[in-house]
């Protein structure tokens, strides 16, 4: 639940600045039709060491495994 809470929120960031780069007037008229990297940084990790299962806070690390 507080991961896809924190999708949203980033969802929700993304199209306010979008939105405020529009309104500047600086840049050309745009669409965003690109898919952006939506990556959380913080999660819990499942791990086992000497035989006991631990819960570990990898400190802002991103696994670079496929999906």
């Amino acid at each position: 639940m507080a991961q896809d809470f924190a999708a949203l929120n980033r969802e929700l960031m993304m199209r306010a600045v979008f939105a405020a780069v529009r309104a500047t007037g600086f840049v050309p008229a745009f669409e965003a039709t690109a898919q952006a990297v939506n990556c959380h940084h913080n999660y819990v990790a499942r791990e086992s060491h000497y035989g006991k299962e631990r819960a570990r806070d990898p400190q802002g690390a991103v696994r670079a495994r496929f999906g």
